[in-house]
């Protein structure tokens, strides 16, 4: 993912020095490749997914309501139904729809999301040292 290649690219950097002297640049570069492979498949697969449903969730409010425009419609003018309840319906059926709309925005929120999550919480279990509170007082020497 994009925090695995990023944590790998400030490791590369903090020891080039180390990788230079022992000559590990094709280990290394190979190690990045593999990373950087993932990493591209995993933003590929978001891409794919947000692509599918972009334009499906666009679109099919829309059908939905050209299908409900032609069967009221055509209800109301054989006087089945009334021109009340032919807006009556439509305005349902948008209240219904219309939160599709913005579904597939969120579904690539969430998943750039859930990649970042990923980092924080390696962040966040890293092991913690606890000092003890002691009363000694720290010498003030050589400031």
């Amino acid at each position: 993912t994009y925090s695995d290649l990023t944590e790998f690219g400030q490791e590369l950097f903090q020891g080039m020095d180390v990788i230079r002297a022992f000559n590990r640049e094709s280990i290394i570069s190979n190690s990045f490749e593999k990373i950087n492979k993932l990493n591209y498949k995993k933003n590929m697969d978001v891409a794919l997914l947000d692509a599918i449903l972009t334009p499906l969730t666009r679109i099919a409010p829309f059908i939905c309501i050209s299908i409900s425009i032609f069967i009221c419609g055509h209800l109301a003018v054989e006087g089945k139904m009334t021109i009340g309840e032919f807006v009556t319906i439509n305005s349902f059926i948008m209240l219904i729809v219309g939160p599709l709309i913005g579904f597939g925005g969120l579904i690539s929120i969430v998943q750039k999301g859930l990649a970042s999550l990923d980092r924080i919480m390696d962040f966040l279990h890293l092991p913690t040292e606890i000092i003890e509170d002691t009363d000694e007082v720290l010498p003030l020497e050589d400031i």
